[in-house]
């Protein structure tokens, strides 16, 4: 896989490998945080491409809280271990309900696998009230 642009990729073409490793990684963790954004918040059967690409409508699980919170977690697990491969050994925690501002908040984690290194992934994950996910590193 590529990251970045022709001229950027011969401007590292010098780079100490292990610089260039960790640039390199930092762009393929962008890539995949975008990724992510893009399929957690699409809703199921809105892509002609795939039907069950994405999510179900959270707000419908939100309502069921606390117990749909298992339902939750196993289904952006689902969800990114079948589109996104570049994630391996998918893990989903909730963390906590933030109660001013009515939000959910989970840790996405898993394994990167980069030149036949394993790369330790770590992402938070905030469901805000309207549905919409936000993903950090």
């Amino acid at each position: 896989m590529r990251e970045g642009r022709l001229l950027e990729r011969i401007s590292r073409k010098g780079m100490n490998p292990a610089v260039k490793m960790t640039f390199e990684t930092g762009k393929l963790v962008d890539s995949i945080i975008m990724h992510l954004q893009r399929l957690l918040n699409t809703r199921v059967g809105c892509t002609m491409i795939d039907e069950k690409f994405g999510m179900a409508d959270v707000t419908e699980i939100v309502s069921d809280y606390p117990d749909a919170l298992n339902d939750m977690k196993n289904s952006i697990k689902k969800m990114i271990s079948k589109y996104e491969p570049r994630i391996k050994d998918v893990r989903v925690e909730f963390i906590d309900k933030d109660i001013l501002d009515h939000t959910l908040r989970f840790t996405i984690s898993g394994v990167l696998t980069r030149d036949q290194r394993n790369i330790p992934i770590f992402l938070k994950t905030k469901l805000n009230p309207d549905g919409h996910m936000q993903i950090k590193r």
